[in-house]
């Protein structure tokens, strides 16, 4: 971990902020990322199935017939995670 680091005297705390957080942040953006799809998904079946939040809208318009509006809630999820995962990537690397 950072041995160039330590060999030009910056102790541990140091290699840690200036040497690992850094080169780990993608890949901890990425699974962060990962878990909050994974949420959002069973937020949206829970809710299918009666606790509320995007999944309560979904229902009520997919018993409306309202394909539109049910199209339009997926598809914002889907892109705004999309789009705000792709901007963090751009920033960490």
């Amino acid at each position: 971990m950072g041995e160039s680091a330590a060999a030009a005297g910056a102790t541990r705390s140091q290699r840690i902020s200036w040497v690992l957080l850094p080169q780990s942040a993608p890949t901890n953006a990425s699974y962060t990322l990962l878990v909050l799809d994974g949420n959002v998904c069973a937020a949206s079946l829970l809710g299918i199935v009666g606790a509320g939040g995007i999944g309560m809208e979904l229902t009520q318009q997919l018993r409306l017939f309202e394909c539109g509006s049910v199209l339009t809630i997926v598809l914002v999820v889907v892109v705004t995670l999309d789009r705000s995962a792709s901007y963090l990537r751009k920033k960490l690397i």
